[in-house]
């Protein structure tokens, strides 16, 4: 395969892959090699908008590394985290929750790195990762999120019924998460809660400001 300088997105290389030359032994370019390579380190990215391809690449490679090492018997403390980088403007409740909940069944840590923003959907599956690193200009946004599922005016109470349920359990997982309380998530849930990573910290949704590269470990 030929290698080309392009802009082309991450999922536009991952898509680009030529798996059958893989198999085969052929020579690949470096797109291919570093793809193999972060399969092989436990790197997974959530670059774009949250939704359901999102939540299976996610949910299918975690549950994978999960089962590697429950294989090998490696203990909790000793076995290789997943790194999941996050800069995405968030997107699908649904699928946001898949992921979420996914990460917090894992045994295997997950560390949540976020370079740039993370916000709604993506600042909440962020905030709910075993460690999380930011650089101290990273954005974070939570917020109480967009409704427009329902489109019929008489379902509209028991769709607005269990959108508080949501955002009652997303508010609950940032307190176990976090050092803010029920009462702070519900005083600021109808305003757009902008931070900065450092600010961020303060608060318990950062662990760690990442200042070089090799803080992330």
């Amino acid at each position: 395969m030929n290698i080309e300088t392009t802009s082309a997105t991450a999922s536009d290389v991952a898509a680009s892959v030529d798996y059958d030359t893989l198999a085969s032994g052929l020579t690949y370019s470096y797109a291919d090699t570093f793809i193999m390579e972060d399969t092989e380190y436990r790197k997974l990215y959530l670059l774009e908008d949250v939704d359901d391809t999102i939540f299976e690449k996610i949910n299918y490679f975690i549950l994978r590394y999960n089962e590697m090492d429950d294989e090998n018997k490696t203990p909790i403390k000793k076995r290789v985290p997943i790194k999941l980088y996050i800069n995405s403007y968030g997107g699908s409740v649904y699928d946001g929750f898949g992921c979420i909940e996914t990460i917090r069944a894992s045994k295997t840590p997950v560390y949540g790195i976020c370079f740039g923003y993370a916000m709604s959907m993506a600042f909440h599956i962020f905030a709910n990762c075993h460690k999380r690193f930011a650089t101290r200009s990273a954005i974070l946004l939570n917020h109480e999120g967009v409704d427009g599922m329902c489109t019929h005016p008489s379902k509209l109470r028991d769709y607005m019924e269990f959108s508080d349920k949501i955002n009652s359990r997303l508010n609950q997982y940032l307190c176990e998460r976090t050092n803010l309380t029920m009462e702070q998530l519900r005083e600021d849930e109808r305003v757009e809660s902008y931070m900065f990573a450092d600010e961020a910290k303060e608060k318990g949704l950062v662990d760690v400001i990442v200042n070089n590269i090799s803080d992330i470990k």
